[in-house]
């Protein structure tokens, strides 16, 4: 077993393969120097192992000493100070070893004969390693297995996390990735069957639901496996941070129901994941207050961190259940938390670094007081490694002085009652709050729009599903574009039906048509209300709304009748409603009017005008044929009154004066 946890742990850094002496050096790089030991606890007579860092690959051969403390730390505070860099206990020089040009770190085996341990000795023994180059010495701690005592008792606890979507449902490909082997949820599953407490992402059966038969089996099969966990609590639609959303102090809805690809509405109740206690809230990295704590302590389990807290302890570390403000909480102890957090989080050499000392610290509570059982808590962070938190839950299953406790024994512990030391929301969560607020409004919106229609189901289901992963994503991190990608896919819904606008119309006569045009840009039809209200006295429409059914993803052109009372021109204002009255868009629209008695005479004026010219036209040309006839009229000289009043047109054309052909005319 241990021999397998060794390994286990060594995995963690990705560093190839276990060395037994120190000339092999493994080649990855950490973010800054660190030692290790691979085995986090050792027993008697057991070889120490100890991997050493120098944080970069180094240019040249750098020297590496290996140094450990001849006796255990005796109580947390000089665990604390030698973890803080402060202090200079004696240590004894085990190994040296070289790391070669173009490594990183070495891995150093110190024979169980070199070390400079009692066969009686146990605890945390101090470890440390120069690495020429390095400014200071590197420290960490090994733990020498107890002979007996406790158990104490730790509950880790842990969330599901699934990948970001605008749908708010998984692919079947995503949904394969993740619960296959080596996936994120099937590593997640494996830590939780280890004894954390797992929290349970919605998304998960929603997404296998509206699959249907197109979910990968694996997806069933993991579903089946978490229904079986002894500890599982449900976790807000798509991981949303718990803590944001009551901060937003908004009701967030729940699913309408699940659409499937055939456009069928499945029961919400599928999305629902299986629980076997309350949910947990980690609020360990997160600003709290009193009256934050009371509400959302009132329907979960809140881990608060012992640095949030104002208590006075006695020497021994006490268990974690606490009473904080009348509310049953568990405190997670603050040094413990955060070792766990980089054991989990910090990756490479690091990351075995935090979890040795995480077991160190472990032993050191518990020989605080051998006797007394405790069960202590720590809430992993939702970006935590699961290869990682499962090599630290092997390390605690490992020994026999550590448990694997579950949130049901934490809070069966006896209380401590402890004030809490309130702490102003930070910018980033205010403005976290401010944008799940924001969405919901504009969720609210487009639902009472939605809520008009025929069957609104069909259209709220996507809406809600679209609004639970948006705000699961602007409450993890600042994500203000997720509020903008939210608006522009409810905007359909928030405006189904617009007035589609023309240039000015001219209306003429009485009674008038006025036809309007409306666009539709849902997938099924929308009954609305169509209003016309005159802007001017020159025309009169009915005072009740048209009724209009338009097509989904169609046009549709009203007439609507007009009296035209007076001429002249104007505006006409349009304005679209659902049949509860909500508006959907409205438009104004230019006329240009001329009423029926207008038009009558001025065509009669027109007509009368025609024939009496006509009339005029036809007695000069009988009274000319006349003429000729009796002689009255000689032809030639028609023809020449004719060519004299052509020359005087046109001589009036070009300016000129005509010629006066008059006798005496010309002196």
């Amino acid at each position: 077993m241990r021999r397998a946890l060794a390994i286990t742990i060594a995995a963690i850094g990705a560093l190839g393969t276990l060395a037994l002496t120190p000339t092999v050096a493994v080649a990855a790089d950490d973010p800054a120097p660190a030692v290790a030991p691979i085995d986090p606890v050792l027993t008697t007579g057991q070889d120490l192992v100890v991997r050493v860092s120098a944080g970069t690959t180094a240019s040249t051969d750098l020297g590496v000493t290996v140094l450990v403390g001849a006796r255990a730390v005796a109580t947390r505070s000089a665990l604390t100070q030698w973890l803080d860099g402060d202090g200079a206990p004696a240590l004894t020089r085990v190994a040296t070893a070289t790391i070669s040009a173009g490594s990183s770190s070495i891995d150093v085996t110190v024979p169980a004969a070199d070390l400079p341990w009692s066969a009686a000795s146990s605890g945390a023994m101090l470890l440390a390693a120069d690495v020429d180059g390095a400014d200071e010495r590197i420290r960490s701690l090994v733990t020498l297995d107890l002979p007996g005592g406790g158990p104490t008792g730790v509950v880790l606890t842990m969330q599901t996390t699934t990948p970001e979507t605008d749908t708010g449902l998984l692919t079947a490909d995503e949904l394969e990735a993740a619960v296959t082997d080596g996936g994120t949820l099937a590593q997640q599953l494996a830590v939780a069957q280890a004894g954390a407490a797992l929290g349970l992402d919605p998304i998960v059966p929603a997404s296998v639901a509206a699959l249907g038969d197109d979910a990968p089996e694996e997806a069933a099969a993991w579903l089946e496996a978490a229904g079986a966990l002894p500890q599982t609590y449900a976790l807000p639609y798509g991981g949303a941070d718990a803590l944001a959303l009551a901060r937003a102090e908004v009701d967030v809805p729940g699913l309408e129901g699940i659409p499937t690809a055939d456009g069928r509405l499945l029961p919400a109740t599928l999305a629902e994941v299986p629980t076997s206690i309350a949910p947990i809230v980690d609020a360990t990295s997160s600003s709290i207050d009193g009256e934050l704590l009371g509400r959302v302590g009132a329907s979960a389990t809140v881990v608060l961190d012992t640095d949030d807290l104002d208590e006075t302890l006695d020497r021994q570390t006490p268990s974690a259940h606490a009473v904080v403000g009348g509310v049953s909480v568990l405190a997670a102890d603050a040094e413990l938390q955060r070792l766990v957090r980089d054991a989990v989080t910090a990756g490479g050499t690091a990351s075995i670094d935090a979890t040795a000392r995480t077991l160190a610290l472990l032993a050191t509570i518990t020989r605080e007081a051998p006797a007394l059982q405790r069960t202590l808590v720590a809430a992993l962070p939702v970006d935590a490694d699961p290869t990682a938190a499962l090599a630290l839950q092997d390390a605690i299953g490992s020994v026999a002085w550590l448990t694997r406790a579950d949130v049901a024994t934490a809070i069966a512990q006896s209380p401590r009652s402890a004030e809490l030391v309130a702490s102003e929301p930070t910018r980033a969560e205010q403005e976290a709050a401010g944008r799940i607020a924001a969405l919901v409004e504009t969720d609210a919106a487009a639902e009472t729009i939605a809520a008009s229609l025929e069957d609104p189901a069909p259209l709220v289901a996507p809406v809600r599903l679209q609004l639970l992963a948006a705000v699961a994503a602007t409450s993890r991190a600042d994500d203000a574009a997720a509020v903008t990608r939210f608006v522009e896919l409810v905007a359909p819904l928030r405006q189904p039906v617009t007035i589609v606008e023309g240039g000015d119309t001219a209306l003429l006569g009485s009674p008038a048509e006025l036809q309007v045009t409306l666009d539709n840009a849902l997938d099924v039809d929308v009954t609305v209300l169509l209003t016309a209200r005159p802007g001017t006295n020159a025309v009169s429409l009915p005072d009740e709304p048209v009724e209009v059914v338009v097509p989904a993803t169609g046009r549709i052109r009203v007439p609507m009748p007009v009296d035209v009372v007076a001429s002249g021109s104007g505006i006409i204002r349009l304005d679209v409603q659902t049949p509860t009255g909500v508006s959907l868009d409205s438009a104004v629209l230019r006329i240009n009017a001329q009423p029926a008695f207008e038009t009558i005479l001025l065509v009669v004026v027109a007509l009368a005008a025609a024939l009496l010219l006509g009339f005029g036209i036809l007695r000069s040309v009988r009274n000319r044929r006349a003429g000729v006839a009796r002689g009255d009229i000689d032809p030639r000289t028609e023809q020449l009154a004719v060519a004299d009043a052509r020359d005087a047109a046109a001589a009036a054309r070009r300016g000129e004066t005509p010629a006066d052909d008059r006798p005496g005319a010309h002196g």
